[in-house]
């Protein structure tokens, strides 16, 4: 019988490559009965008039202020959400927000009373979405995602890897380890094209095939992207369809972002499908699944350092260690569920 047989769970979070799908699915093979709202942080806005269109110009220009915008977006998200309000159910045992600043105040106020367990997890940095108190306070279990955003009465939370084999019989593609590359894919960010650029450099230098995607709604970006010798693609990668170009990679290559300092999920997926990592994040050499043969701290220029690190064989990393990481693991400690890690 499955672990959450029965159990139901409102999950609220962000649409974001697929991973409301990722969710759905990992949840419902578990025994859970589901029911998820996701938002489009973005793309899915539109003003409600020219009018509306022509006064935040005027704002942006004239009084140089960017926010009015995102005022508008969070409106819109908001909007979205409470049209669906009448056909939430009338209890679940667990009520899970991710992104809590994306969601409404109503929404929060509603499943308090529906649910004795109010759980949010910030997977993303304070400094980019921050969350405010008023939100907290609905929460018995509060998650961060970046360890500089850590205080008493928050947790601790990474993110995690999905099992290969439940992964694979979704995707209905076979896992394929024949060839050696290396894999990036991300969003076009200015400021980290010159050390993403480094490190395809210098693995082309050492003989090694790559593969570095970027998607990017701009056209300059797509022009830099370009110009780089990367590859452009025309829209974000659902997480489900990416993961064959990762089991397809042996090393997969992160670099962080400036807004944070968490772990991202190539790491963990590095740790649970057996590849080398090479990432700008030395946050990493702190997590108790860090070895020096399986994962590379990126300095600039360190070619040859690159080089015998990945001529080194990759060192066994145990299984606890292995299943502490996993989604099953991962969702028993977000809901306090059982022996987990």
């Amino acid at each position: 019988m499955p672990i959450f047989d029965g159990k139901k769970i409102f999950l609220a979070l962000p649409k974001n490559n697929g991973f409301e799908e990722v969710f759905r699915i990992q949840l419902t093979n578990l025994g859970f009965d589901v029911t998820i709202c996701s938002l489009d942080s973005m793309s899915k806005f539109k003003y409600s008039s020219v009018w509306q269109r022509v006064y935040n110009t005027f704002r942006k220009i004239c009084l140089n202020d960017y926010a009015h915008k995102q005022e508008l977006i969070q409106k819109f998200r908001e909007k979205l959400v409470l049209e669906d309000l009448p056909k939430l159910e009338n209890s679940y045992d667990y009520v899970l927000f991710i992104r809590p600043d994306m969601f409404p105040i109503e929404l929060f106020e509603l499943l308090s009373s529906r649910t004795s367990s109010m759980i949010g997890y910030q997977w993303d940095g304070f400094s980019r979405y921050p969350v405010d108190e008023k939100r907290l306070n609905y929460f018995d279990r509060f998650f961060v995602f970046d360890p500089d955003d850590m205080k008493p009465s928050f947790l601790p939370l990474t993110n995690f890897y999905i099992d290969p084999s439940s992964a694979d019989e979704c995707n209905g593609k076979a896992l394929n380890k024949s060839f050696r590359s290396a894999f990036f894919i991300g969003g076009y960010e200015a400021e980290r094209m010159a050390k993403i650029k480094q490190i395809k450099d210098a693995f082309n230098s050492i003989g090694f095939d790559d593969k570095f995607l970027f998607f990017s709604h701009s056209k300059s970006g797509r022009k830099v992207i370009e110009r780089n010798g990367m590859d452009v693609i025309d829209k974000i990668v659902n997480y489900y369809d990416m993961l064959p170009m990762v089991w397809s990679a042996d090393v997969l290559v992160d670099v962080v972002s400036k807004d944070h300092m968490g772990l991202s999920f190539r790491t963990f997926e590095a740790l649970g499908y057996g590849k080398k990592l090479v990432t700008t994040n030395a946050m990493v050499k702190f997590y108790d699944f860090y070895r020096p043969e399986n994962i590379f701290i990126w300095n600039d220029g360190d070619v040859d350092n690159l080089a015998e690190f990945l001529n080194t064989p990759m060192v066994l990393v145990s299984k606890d260690i292995l299943r502490k990481y996993e989604f099953v693991n991962w969702i028993k400690y977000v809901l306090n569920y059982g022996d987990y890690i």
